[in-house]
């Protein structure tokens, strides 16, 4: 592919940065939620329990999936300025 015909870099680079994105969404983002509660006699000893889970069945959380995209769109975009200066 010439450079002519190439689109531009930083086209190129929003590509990639959304494309992990949306990674980072299907792989991570909080979609389905679940939990439990264990009542007793005793209320000290009654409890419950929370739990997300991703598209793809991941158990995950929001921090979890801030803190992944963050570092998806961080190497991402590290990884694409670093190939266009080797191109």
């Amino acid at each position: 592919m010439s450079r002519a015909t190439r689109p531009p870099s930083r086209l190129r680079r929003a590509t990639w940065l959304t494309g992990a994105l949306v990674v980072a969404a299907v792989a991570f983002a909080p979609v389905t939620f679940s939990g439990f509660c264990a009542d007793s006699v005793a209320a000290s000893r009654s409890y419950c329990v929370t739990t997300a889970r991703s598209l793809v069945g991941v158990e995950t959380s929001l921090w979890l999936w801030l803190t992944a995209s963050a570092v998806l769109a961080g190497f991402t975009w590290w990884l694409t300025r670093r190939r266009g200066r080797d191109l």
